[in-house]
């Protein structure tokens, strides 16, 4: 069978749309396993990472250090931790 341009293009095209598909079903996949998550927890991938840093930073200084004699880091921890309980209560 001999093979000219216009199939081969048509067969370049149709894998080419292929793989497109494939590409855009993984990154439907993974945009609503995100969606999924934020809906559980209630939070956006940002708000999500900002506490995973704090928390990350947290357990380093708590594994170098008391927290409870860290200065300003404890007296942050603990005027936020007042300002939770007031927006939690109100």
């Amino acid at each position: 069978m001999e093979l000219d341009k216009e199939y081969l293009k048509k067969l370049i095209q149709r894998e080419m749309l292929s793989e497109v598909d494939r590409m855009n079903a993984a990154e439907f996949k993974k945009s609503q396993i995100a969606q999924a998550t934020a809906q559980q927890t209630g939070l956006t991938d940002s708000e999500r990472a900002r506490l995973s840093n704090i928390i990350e930073k947290l357990k380093t200084l708590a594994s170098r250090k008391d927290l409870g004699s860290s200065g300003t880091v404890t007296s942050l921890l603990d005027r936020l931790n007042d300002e939770l309980d007031k927006a939690l209560a109100g």
